[in-house]
């Protein structure tokens, strides 16, 4: 309200002004001849003005002349329009462009026929999978990857793979894939971290979904290797037991072969006759001499060797050592035997020969554990026992021959003995084939003295034509 004024108005003044007119009423607050409210106080707070008589005020109008309706959309899934969009449009030429307006005077009905996108299903689909929670991951991100790998090569869901394991079916289960499930069992680390997400399982990723799936197995381990060993079993075996067999024999014929060793003497004399003036007596010779035999060769016919020779000797004057090396067996054999390998193998046989009797004893009613245990126990003890021969007899012909057995496998050792064999039966050949030949016949040439060519060439006369320069002859210098 308009305050009071200061002095009330006398009655002679109104009296004197009584032409002027009366001044127009106040008008309402809010209308637009309102007067604008008063200065405030330096100092004071400024409240906000009173909001207009009618309510809240109307938004104001759009950028570009628009209209605040609500906008038309398609009734159906379209593709997108993959433009670059303007959000300020001041002083641009889109300022005063009215879209809205536009889209009411189109019909879109053909248009959305055309331009329906045939995605609309996996739109829908993707809209839902982003609208899950992310999948919780565990393991390591190479292990868990080759995981998913192995278990899409197996190629079973978790119940058939879960029955299979229980059951011992080895016609589902090749022994190659449970070899392979052997190298993703849950470690304790793993083990941990799917117990405390076990609340939520359908979160878990494949990998760790298929690990807590196989941790339900009980004794999921021992059933896998179960698996794997009875797989693998023949296999093992048969390729252990010649292995074994070989070297046994191998050595063996070694240090009972009087053949052979009566070839060690003749060795050991050609080679002290060869180095009597430059070597002392030697009383043996290591492995490594067997190949300087076919390394010295003699000086006037580089195609003989010292092995050469000696395979000459034998068959001349030892007729009875000539084929010593049919008492020598296994010799081939043995050179392809490692006995950190095969010593593996068989130590892996008799582990899980243990862990096939504890299955049985955990599993009566198992009658696949059952049948393997009754008849692969005693094949088994066989070759363990043979086995343990093996390291002592192999021993003893390492020492033998000044050879560490610790630090020699099989296939180096008894390689030596094989290629000298060989290389032995290659120079008798060759000495048969060089005596068969026939004799190339030397011709001799003689120098003779200038005596003995003028008496026996005195009665050749040799005319020579005369020389081109000189204009003689042989004849004319010789008679003057």
């Amino acid at each position: 309200p308009v305050p009071p004024p200061s002095a009330p108005v006398t009655e002679p003044e109104l009296t004197t002004n009584a032409n002027i007119p009366a001044p127009p009423p106040m008008p309402e607050a809010g209308s637009p001849m309102a007067p604008p409210p008063p200065p405030p106080l330096p100092g004071k707070f400024i409240p906000p003005p009173p909001p207009p008589m009618g309510g809240i005020p109307s938004p104001p109008p759009t950028m570009g002349g628009g209209s605040s309706t609500t906008r038309i959309a398609p009734s159906v899934p379209l593709p997108m329009l993959n433009w670059l969009p303007l959000r300020k449009v001041t002083n641009t030429i889109f300022e005063d462009i009215d879209d809205e307006r536009v889209m009411t005077e189109i019909n879109f009905t053909d248009f959305d026929v055309v331009f329906k996108s045939k995605q609309a299903k996996e739109l829908n689909l993707k809209l839902v999978v982003s609208k899950k929670k992310e999948k919780v991951s565990l393991i390591d991100r190479n292990r868990a990857r080759n995981l998913v790998i192995t278990c899409r090569r197996i190629g079973m869901d978790y119940d058939f793979l879960k029955n299979t394991i229980i059951t011992t079916d080895l016609t589902e289960l090749a022994p190659e894939h449970a070899e392979l499930l052997l190298n993703y069992i849950p470690t304790d680390e793993e083990k941990t971290a799917l117990d405390k997400h076990s609340h939520h399982k359908e979160r878990l990723d494949d990998a760790e979904r298929f690990m807590w799936e196989m941790l339900k197995v009980d004794r999921y381990e021992n059933r896998v290797r179960m698996l794997a060993y009875i797989g693998y079993f023949d296999e093992i075996l048969l390729s252990a037991k010649p292995q074994v067999e070989a070297v046994i024999a191998a050595s063996e014929s070694l240090m009972n072969s009087a053949q052979f060793k009566k070839v060690l003497e003749i060795i050991l004399a050609f080679g002290n006759y060869m180095n009597a003036h430059k070597r002392g007596v030697a009383y043996g010779f290591k492995l490594e001499s067997f190949e300087r035999l076919l390394d010295t060769r003699a000086p006037s016919d580089r195609r003989i060797t010292v092995l050469h020779w000696i395979a000459k000797v034998i068959s001349e004057q030892y007729p009875q050592c000539e084929s010593f090396f049919e008492t020598l067996y296994g010799l081939h054999e043995a050179s392809r035997v490692s006995l950190v390998t095969l010593e593996t193998d068989v130590e892996g046989l008799r582990k899980g020969m243990i862990g096939t009797m504890y299955e049985r004893e955990k599993q009566p009613t198992n009658y696949v554990i059952y049948d393997f245990h009754q008849s692969a126990e005693k094949k088994v003890t066989k070759l363990v026992e043979r086995f343990g021969e093996l390291k002592k007899i192999y021993s003893k012909v390492c020492i033998m021959f000044n050879e560490n057995p610790a630090r020699t496998e099989p296939f180096e050792f008894f390689s030596v003995f094989d290629k000298f064999v060989s290389s032995y039966k290659k120079c008798v050949l060759e000495n048969i084939k060089r005596d068969e030949s026939p004799q190339e016949t030397k011709k001799l040439v003689k120098v003779l003295t200038k005596d003995e060519f003028a008496q026996k060439f005195s009665d050749l006369k040799v005319e020579l034509p005369p020389h081109p320069l000189l204009g003689t002859t042989s004849k004319s210098v010789g008679s003057k």
